[in-house]
Parts: structure tokens; C-alpha cells; sequence
């Protein structure tokens, strides 16, 4: 009989992300640009990560994420042990 195993503290793995991401200073409104958001397992196990954006800085003026979302990126990814990737953040 196999039983799920009990989510504990020491069973939580982070991944290793920036901070922010930096985008191009100019941006043409109707052309789409895009930005990368590197993103780094650094366990021996796989990871399925889930990204979700949490604030909004325009012009040193903080926006609501649920009211100004100018991105389109996708929300999960799964990432190998030791490994990393780069997701396409579309500006």
C-alpha cells in the first residue's frame, strides 16, 4: 500500500531566480519585445516550478499585478536536477 508522502519544511526546494527583470529602455508601442528570466534548480531533484508575477514597478511608480499585467509568459515549467532555464517574458 503506498501512502503520499507529508509536505515538511526540509522537503521545500527554491529556485534560484533575479530578483527582477530589466527590460529595453525603449519600447514601441505595437511592436513586441521580449526579456529572459533565468531560473536555476539547484537540487537533485526535478522541479515543477510555478510563476506567478507579484509587483509591478513602471517608472519607479509601483503598479497592482492584477490590474496592469503587460506581460505574457507561460505560468509553470519543470526544470531538471542541476539544471536551468530561460523563460520568454513577452513585453
Amino acid at each position: 500500500m503506498l501512502t503520499p508522502l507529508s509536505p515538511h519544511a526540509d522537503d521545500v526546494i527554491v529556485a534560484e531566480v533575479p530578483s527582477d527583470i530589466s527590460v529595453p529602455e525603449v519600447c514601441c508601442v505595437g511592436l513586441s519585445s521580449t526579456a529572459g528570466l533565468s531560473i536555476r534548480n539547484p537540487s537533485m531533484r526535478w522541479l515543477h516550478v510555478r510563476i506567478e508575477i507579484v509587483s509591478i514597478q513602471l517608472d519607479g511608480q509601483v503598479q497592482d499585478p492584477q490590474r496592469v499585467l503587460p506581460f505574457v509568459m507561460k505560468e509553470k515549467c519543470i526544470i531538471e536536477p542541476h539544471g536551468s532555464e530561460t523563460v520568454k517574458v513577452g513585453l
